[in-house]
């Protein structure tokens, strides 16, 4: 995985390629590029992700031979994409047609199952703010902080087409979940349902490093600049993400007192 970030005076681009198959670490191919800014004084926020490969490398063959199948320069008959040739998105104001093939439509993006190509919805994770943070992301500095910015209040909403009007979330603020909501917010999607339990140790990451295992990485000092430590697991902690995981799958539950989103301008 490889991670950047550019600022401007009032937004941050972070940008990240993935991997879902082994390659050399020089190779330049990656399966999932893509890229978030967010307007850190409106909360406008932009996602964008290439059309990600699903499917494992291949060597040149016989059958790739009869389909005229070229491999790249690394042998490998590729599906993913190089990083290091990515058309902007934009340029004098035009979108190119090498953009078009590249990049995800707005469209794909919100209504095509992954399975098929599709990106789920960026909203799906990204559901109580613009950037994720874990162990593992938190220990990428840029001039002594982190390199992915904190971003656990302000406001936020989807900035472009008309079909990310459909990307919706709210956020918890029952009583009962104020040992995680104090410091920043819970959604009502995969931070309720699947990121909180691992933030206090209650399920394992199947790629958790040993320091973390049956450990809490929650709470952490609000120091933009400490690299997140393993906690010891604490009972009340846990039990605010047991509730918190009542209200995901019960939404409706009159204990459970949801706030909506911010909406678009």
């Amino acid at each position: 995985m490889r991670v950047g970030r550019v600022d401007n005076k009032e937004t941050s681009w972070v940008w990240t390629c993935r991997r879902y198959f082994l390659r050399d670490k020089e190779n330049p191919y990656f399966d999932d590029i893509n890229m978030i800014g967010h307007n850190k004084k409106t909360g406008g926020t932009c996602f964008f992700v290439n059309n990600i490969n699903r499917k494992r490398p291949a060597k040149p063959g016989f059958w790739s031979w009869i389909k005229r199948k070229k491999p790249n320069e690394f042998g490998d008959i590729e599906y993913a994409e190089n990083g290091t040739k990515i058309p902007a998105i934009r340029k004098d104001g035009m979108t190119s047609a090498e953009a078009l093939e590249f990049w995800t439509s707005p469209k794909k993006m919100t209504h095509c199952n992954p399975i098929f190509g599709g990106s789920e919805r960026c909203i799906a994770c990204h559901d109580n703010g613009p950037f994720i943070h874990s162990p593992f992301i938190r220990q990428v500095h840029k001039d002594g902080k982190a390199l992915v910015p904190s971003i656990m209040r302000g406001p936020y909403w989807m900035v472009g087409s008309k079909y990310f009007t459909e990307w919706e979330t709210k956020y918890l603020v029952s009583e009962e979940a104020e040992n995680c909501t104090s410091c920043h917010r819970i959604g009502n999607q995969r931070s309720c349902g699947e990121f909180a339990r691992y933030s206090v140790g209650m399920k394992q990451l199947p790629h958790h490093t040993k320091a973390f295992m049956d450990k809490a990485w929650m709470p952490q000092s609000r120091n933009a600049a400490k690299v997140w430590e393993p906690n010891e697991i604490d009972e009340d902690d846990q039990k605010a993400v047991k509730f918190i995981n009542h209200c995901c799958k019960k939404p409706n539950d009159p204990k459970c007192v949801w706030e909506e989103m911010m909406p678009r301008p």
